[in-house]
């Protein structure tokens, strides 16, 4: 009999606070006492450092290498250091040649740690023992397709996968399980390829199929379900790290939710994934790339920022360069690539230099934080429906329509008055302000262009280093004040038509104009312009929005200075004295500010244009003259010409684009960034030697798409294993590698080396298809079976590692909720589109360093599907971290599941699941209508059919059965009004009979079954 009853409340945690620290304290204890030498902490550095270069991994003088346990055994005798010839050697004694050969005596310290080290038993883990070039790692051969194997129980295999397992199986003389019945397979099945509970309907109609393929119908009508690119994009954007927020404690938000779409579309339109791996690597470089494309590069954009105050850029840049490098390696390549950023990997064959080599594909990018490249997306849009009308049951968009909707006259009038009014240039002293120089500390470009200064103070971009270049200026002001900002644009004779702008017509327009210092940016409230094009005016630079700016008018034949003052509401005090200036250009792509100077000052300017149109504002409309008129009317145009420019739902993504110039790259000592070293000369892009296939000399510098490329070319040996053992691991719990993170020598081996291999090479056969490699995993017999415990196999194989039975495991924190929702009938099946936020328990945001805005969404967004849930790094909603969701601050390719009694008290008390339990509750009395006590059976029947795809047994049904009962007595002395749904009382139930059919339903959401996939 199954026990559904059962809660996850299992241990108690005084126990677990005792157990701890008396483990805590032997641990503490051991610690201290132990004072052995330890080879991998105290000799293996010795050997690395000073042996290695003859006697490794890559050559093996005399047939000798230091690193490999069994070949160095040959010169110690453990437990006599003075036998040993390893020490004769180090030490020249017996007439033996000192080593190292040629090289400095290792120091009398270093070969007494040795002694010390043979002399207590020259304990060497086979983990530690580096094997030689010459025999390679098995996960760096390139894989062949092995002959299937024969097997006595033919009747039992479906495809090749079922011949690789029953051979391993009969070898061990076990049989597999049987096939697991209808109900279960369609539970399966659902939850693993679209992450949703099969309908009611769906299970009574593969039940009544008898067809010999009725479960291959069912496997086909799934993989063509959109949900599917849901279910296994969400997976995807784990190793992608994927969040809506930057990271560490001020947590900005970000948009990335175009970049989620893209995945989601890619998976159900079955992109090959060697296509898949070159748009998200590399799509920026392809010729003429589409939106698409560029979108797909926001793999890479997902990197955490940090916002910190007094962080270097330089550093951050670094860091984030250096995570995309762990990321590729992790994702494809299935190796601990980070591991070589300070040293030559100590197991792998991952020299320092190629780690530097591969890097300086990622070093020419030219992101800096949240900025940088972006393009226009509008909801929808990676689907091919681009929605041009945003949905009016979304909050976000509802809020940006508050701004962006039909700007009516008179309304605009009312808002414009109360801007002038709150503007002190408008009502400032009509007089001359002392514009103020600073001295210069830096001043660079985000994308690697030269800005240089010229004799006049004034700034010439001599070398553009992209489209949309941004201008960063440090400098030290001599008064910590400053009230207004001078923003000076120059023509200049080697600019296009003599600019003050990059563009061939030489315009520009600058987005955004601001001041970082002090660990924050400090944006200017009010701007105004002595010329402004009617839909770039200067205010628009200091709006926030980086798809509005200012730009000005240029004569073709007589371009002139225009300047435009940036305004504080009050003077800023700068402690420091020490500002950046920060000037943006991503409203237009090549219309960068070519000639500019900037001065500040510490009393605000007055706006007289501003202070006119105040005038002319206030008067009514009959009584305006007709200057005044003609003023309102341009004004009025220009706000409109604004909103037009922010109409809409477009979003700015976040895109990959390199630097017009490949910023210089070098081997960092000990991986710091401050010490380049320049001695060991420049480094070209490289891949990794010890991996195929081996890329030949370009005659152009090698781009991120040569890496892509190599990534999945068919003699890569690992991006094909580490790809299907991935999928392989979603299905059955663990990966045939378990370790699917590290394939190197540290990892796991293989449980099934050939079948890995078949997959493999099956893989790059079906064209990189993932549904295919789906289809033929979930159509196997060894998929199909039963994942009842068996106790023949307690001892064993008391893990499961053979496959005699499938595995039984909880499903990740989003598939909790999906699973209710579904359940319940309140799941929006919407796909795509921004983040929401669901209802959440309060305080969540108590403790974060910056409050979050959490505005909990109504209408359906309230029931979306979890993946589109808004992820805050810093704090993410309380049900993710409850069921083992990662925080995505880095790569993440395997979740790991936890028990614990907070994931009962989650689904017993948090707001949300009550909200749905109510949801179920009126959803059964909507599916069998009737008097309370007369349909409770048939009720609680189809819960179980909703919840667990099955009937109720006897037992089961009784037991429910008298729980609704004395819960109806209970909530009848005592109501409990929070559990009562209007739906339920006004379909005609008493208030006790609603809060006890909801408590039931709370019951059944907090069982193992229900977040058991079976």
């Amino acid at each position: 009999m199954r026990r559904i009853f059962k809660l996850t409340l299992l241990v108690s945690l005084a126990f677990t606070f005792l157990t701890f620290n008396r483990t805590l304290g032997a641990h503490v204890a051991s610690f201290f006492a132990q004072d052995r030498v330890d080879f991998v902490r105290d000799i293996q550095p010795i050997f690395q450092a000073h042996c290695a270069q003859c006697h490794g991994a890559e050559k093996q003088s005399s047939q000798l290498s230091v690193l490999n346990k069994t070949s160095i055994a040959r010169v110690l005798v453990p437990g006599n250091s003075k036998n040993s010839r390893l020490v004769h050697r180090l030490l020249g004694l017996n007439g033996e040649a000192r080593m190292p050969k040629g090289g400095e005596a290792l120091k009398p310290e270093q070969i007494a740690m040795i002694q010390r080290w043979i002399d207590e038993g020259a304990d060497f883990p086979v983990s530690a023992s580096v094997e030689a070039k010459s025999t390679r790692h098995w996960s760096l051969v390139t894989p062949v397709s092995p002959a299937i194997p024969s097997v006595r129980n033919k009747s039992w295999v479906r495809n090749p996968i079922d011949s690789f397992i029953l051979a391993r199986l009969e070898k061990e003389n076990l049989k597999p399980s049987p096939e697991a019945d209808k109900a279960t397979l369609l539970r399966r099945l659902s939850l693993d390829l679209i992450g949703l509970l099969p309908t009611p309907e769906e299970l009574e109609a593969f039940l009544k199929d008898n067809a010999p393929n009725a479960y291959e119908k069912q496997v086909e009508r799934l993989l063509a379900s959109p949900h599917y690119g849901e279910r296994w994009g969400r997976h995807w954007l784990d190793q992608a790290r994927y969040a809506d927020s930057n990271g560490y404690t001020i947590d900005g938000e970000r948009v990335m939710w175009p970049y989620r779409d893209w995945v989601i579309q890619a998976f159900n339109e079955d992109k090959p994934f060697d296509r898949f791996t070159i748009e998200q690597l590399a799509g920026d470089l392809l010729p003429n790339p589409t939106k698409a494309q560029l979108v797909a590069t926001g793999f890479h954009r997902n990197t955490v920022i940090n916002e910190e105050g007094g962080v270097d850029p330089e550093q951050a840049r670094v860091e984030q360069v250096m995570d995309r490098l762990s990321t590729t390696g992790a994702v494809w390549l299935g190796l601990t690539i980070g591991c070589a950023q300070c040293h030559t990997h100590k197991f792998d064959p991952i020299p320092h230099k190629e780690y530097y080599q591969m890097l300086a594909f990622f070093n020419s990018t030219m992101d800096v934080n949240n900025q940088g490249p972006v393009v226009p997306v509008v909801r929808g849009e990676m689907f091919g429906k681009p929605e041009t009308i945003a949905d009016p049951n979304d909050a976000t968009m509802a809020r940006r329509n508050m701004m962006t909707g039909e700007l009516k006259q008179g309304d605009w009038e009312r808002m414009e008055i109360a801007r002038l009014e709150r503007n002190p240039a408008v009502t400032a002293p009509n007089q001359a302000v002392e514009w103020l120089p600073f001295d210069i500390v830096k001043f660079d470009t985000e994308a690697a262009g030269k800005l240089q200064r010229l004799d006049d103070g004034s700034f010439l971009i001599a070398a553009n280093g992209s489209a949309n270049d941004a201008y960063r200026i440090l400098v030290r002001i001599n008064s910590p004040r400053v009230a207004a900002v001078r923003l000076r644009v120059l023509p200049h004779e080697a600019l296009p038509k003599n600019g003050p702008g990059l563009a061939g017509d030489g315009t520009f327009a600058l987005s955004e104009f601001y001041i970082d210092s002090e660990g924050g940016r400090h944006s200017f409230n009010d701007a105004f312009a002595d010329d402004e094009q009617s839909s770039f005016p200067a205010r628009a630079a200091s709006d926030g929005d980086r798809r509005t700016g200012w730009a000005v008018t240029v004569a073709a034949d007589n371009p002139k200075p225009h300047e435009a003052v940036f305004v504080y509401a009050k003077p800023k005090e700068f402690a420091s004295r020490q500002i950046q200036f920060v000037m943006r250009h991503d409203a237009e792509t090549g219309r960068g500010i070519g000639h500019f100077a900037i001065e500040v000052a510490t009393e605000t300017p007055h706006d007289a244009r501003g202070a006119a149109l105040l005038t002319a504002l206030k008067q009514p409309l009959n009584a305006r003259t007709p200057e005044q008129q003609t003023l309102v009317a341009a004004a009025y145009a220009s706000a409109r010409a604004v909103r037009e420019r922010q109409a809409g739902n477009a979003v700015m993504a976040m895109i990959m684009r390199d630097v017009a110039v490949p910023r210089e790259s070098y081997i960092f000592r000990r991986g710091d960034f401050t010490r380049p070293d320049k001695a060991a000369g420049l480094l070209q892009p490289g891949v990794l030697s010890a991996v195929a296939p081996v890329l030949s000399e370009p005659g152009t510098p090698r781009t991120r798409l040569d890496l892509a490329k190599w990534l999945v070319n068919p003699a890569n040996p690992l991006t094909p294993r580490v790809t299907m053992n991935r999928i392989w691991m979603r299905y059955f719990g663990r990966g045939i590698v378990e370790t699917e993170e590290d394939f190197g020598t540290q990892g796991a081996r293989p449980s099934h080396p050939e079948l890995l291999d078949w997959l493999a090479t099956e893989f790059i056969r079906q064209g990189w298809s993932m549904k295919a490699m789906h289809r033929l995993i979930v159509n196997s017999a060894t998929y199909r079976q039963s994942s009842s415990a068996r106790k023949d196999l307690v001892d064993i194989d008391p893990r499961n590692l053979l496959l005699a039975r499938q595995e039984r495991f909880r499903v990740e924190a989003e598939i909790v909720r999906d699973a209710a929702l579904t359940a319940s009938g309140l799941l929006n099946p919407k796909i795509g589109g921004p983040s929401v936020r669901p209802p959440q328990p309060d305080g969540v945001y108590a403790f974060t360093q910056n409050r979050k805005n959490w505005t909990t969404a109504t209408g359906a967004d309230r029931f979306r599907r979890a993946m589109y849930t808004h992820f805050f790094r810093s704090a993410p909603y309380p049900l993710f971290t409850t069921f083992d969701t990662p925080d995505f601050q880095q790569v993440c390719t395997r979740r790991h599941r936890s028990n614990t009694p907070l994931q009962s008290l989650t689904l017993a008390n948090d707001p949300a699941f009550l909200e749905i339990a109510q949801g179920l509750a009126a959803r059964l009395v909507r599916d069998v209508p009737g008097e309370f006590a007369a349909t409770l059976d048939a009720r609680l029947k189809q819960a179980f059919t909703l919840c667990f795809s099955r009937p109720p047994n006897a037992a089961e049904l009784a037991a429910l059965h008298s729980y609704v009962e004395r819960q109806v007595q209970g909530f009848t002395r005592q109501p409990v009004s929070s559990l009562v749904n209007k739906d339920l009382t006004q379909a005609g139930l008493t208030e006790a009979q609603a809060a006890a059919l909801t408590a039931a339903a709370r019951v059944l959401f907090n069982t193992d079954n229900f977040i058991t996939r079976e």
